[in-house]
């Protein structure tokens, strides 16, 4: 068995149909460390702000593989604050929980808890 690649998180893409958006152009994104969740995980950060306005935007991204499942977890807080990152590891934990007890065909039993 070859080796395991690790997951692409990709960021900043858009369907082709829809236009940049001209409003978002003050951007940043940070890799954050958050506990290893599958078998392999990465999760970002990006901030926002949308020039005129002061409104400031916030999102958290979590991908994780379990075998053969990926899933993404996104926390969004537009309200001016930065994304909580302990509400993203608690997501990403129990959505991670949650794949692993599909894939060993057990009772979901995993929850979020903040």
């Amino acid at each position: 068995m070859g080796a395991v690649q690790p997951v692409a998180v990709l960021l900043g893409t858009r369907p082709s149909n829809r236009p940049p958006d001209p409003v978002r152009t003050a951007r940043q994104v940070t890799q954050v460390t958050l506990p290893s969740y599958g078998d392999e995980s990465s999760a970002v950060t990006m901030n926002a702000t949308v020039p005129g306005s002061g409104l400031h935007t916030s999102q958290g991204l979590a991908v994780v593989r379990c075998e053969s499942i990926v899933v993404r977890v996104v926390i969004s807080d537009d309200n001016g604050s930065t994304v909580d990152l302990d509400a993203l590891n608690a997501f990403t934990r129990t959505v991670t929980a949650r794949a692993q007890q599909a894939l060993d065909n057990t009772t979901p039993t995993a929850a979020v808890e903040l």
